[in-house]
């Protein structure tokens, strides 16, 4: 498992921590409505549902998630995911 946080402005860091850049090109961003444990549910929807019928095809790179409401006093059932799937 990794995890991240965005440093604006980059900086370094000390071990045993890792930089890592996602490239540019194109992503495909879902937002996932709820709670955490059911993920699973909109990534597969993204990968074997939408993404096919939208003719699309994923790229060899690696997706990543923004929890948009961690931290936050929100409901589980109220929190708020952003899926980005790497595309071409």
């Amino acid at each position: 498992i990794q995890v991240g946080a965005v440093l604006d402005p980059p900086q370094a860091v000390a071990d045993p921590l890792r930089t890592r850049h996602f490239g540019g090109g194109r992503w495909a961003v879902f937002c996932h409505h709820g709670p955490y444990h059911f993920l699973f549910q909109s990534w597969n929807r993204a990968y074997f549902g939408v993404i096919p019928a939208l003719a699309l095809v994923p790229r060899d790179a690696d997706p990543f998630e923004v929890y948009v409401d961690a931290g936050s006093d929100r409901p589980a059932d109220a929190l708020r995911t952003l899926m980005h799937l790497p595309i071409h």
